[in-house]
């Protein structure tokens, strides 16, 4: 009789990786509309008192840009980005919702009774911290981009329209459909890797109420097994069953590995075999 519990394990994968996707997908849409919408704000907020700093009139071109020192853009960005509901703004709700979607999967797979809410300690963390740390991460970016169009711009000798017309382009390009494969834009790359960061945090929250309960638990990588797979997410996948409060071989606890990754953690508990051996 041939081995069924490949294939059976084969098609649990399969399920796992796609009820995350499902579930996911409408709580990702909501967060990049508000991403598309954001960086269009900021993109004209930016440009407006960039203009204004400089003292440049709409559609005027600057014929001697070395007559006019550049100005802090920098802090001129910081002014403007300063807000976090900016980007906060239509995301917090995604984000618990995707939380506690991850949360009620995995309290499905271990058949656990009760609720799951938002004061878990884990994911009360999340919540309280992620939301400032994540418009840290989206205006840095920005920032590092910027960078490159304005020194490249200045050492080009570049009018300040010219410059601000690449910045337009710049942002957007943030909410247009890219040829990026499974990423549309950045403001979808946001979605993404936001959303699957709380489903994940929800999913480990549940872990570690099993592990305070009394189970032993184990971990394991699911990548979803295409070209685009990242060699560190490989390596995750590679080390098989971890125990829980190990770190994978990419140095993260628990997916995501990087923006835009599309992988999620297994769990289970312990088989007796495994503790008897340790």
């Amino acid at each position: 009789m041939p081995d069924v519990l490949p294939v059976l394990t084969q098609l649990l994968e399969a399920f796992t990786a796609q009820r995350k996707l499902r579930a996911l997908d409408p709580l990702e849409r909501k967060i990049e509309l508000a991403m598309q919408r954001a960086f269009r704000k900021q993109g004209a907020a930016f440009i407006a008192a960039l203009n204004r700093r400089a003292g440049i009139l709409s559609g005027r071109l600057q014929e001697a840009p070395g007559d006019l020192p550049p100005p802090n853009w920098e802090a001129i960005f910081d002014s403007v980005a300063a807000s976090e509901s900016l980007f906060a703004a239509g995301t917090a709700q995604a984000l618990e919702d995707s939380l506690l979607v991850g949360a009620g999967h995995t309290m499905a797979d271990f058949s656990v009774t009760g609720s799951f809410d938002l004061t878990n300690r884990r994911a009360a963390v999340f919540l309280d911290t992620h939301g400032a740390e994540a418009v840290t991460r989206i205006n840095a970016e920005t920032k590092r981009g910027l960078r490159t169009i304005i020194s490249t711009g200045l050492s080009e000798g570049q009018s300040y329209d010219q410059i601000a017309r690449s910045i337009r382009e710049r942002y957007a390009g943030f909410s247009t459909p890219q040829p990026q494969q499974h990423i549309r834009s950045r403001a979808h790359l946001v979605a993404v890797t936001e959303t699957g960061n709380a489903y994940e945090v929800g999913n480990r929250a549940v872990a570690d109420d099993l592990v305070a309960a009394g189970l032993v638990m184990q971990k394991s990588w699911l990548d979803v097994g295409d070209s685009r797979v990242s060699a560190d997410c490989l390596a995750n996948a590679a080390a098989g069953w971890i125990p829980l409060e190990d770190m994978f071989p990419g140095g993260v606890a628990q997916p995501l590995q990087h923006p835009g990754c599309r992988c999620t953690m297994l769990l289970r508990r312990q088989p007796a075999s495994v503790r008897v051996a340790a």
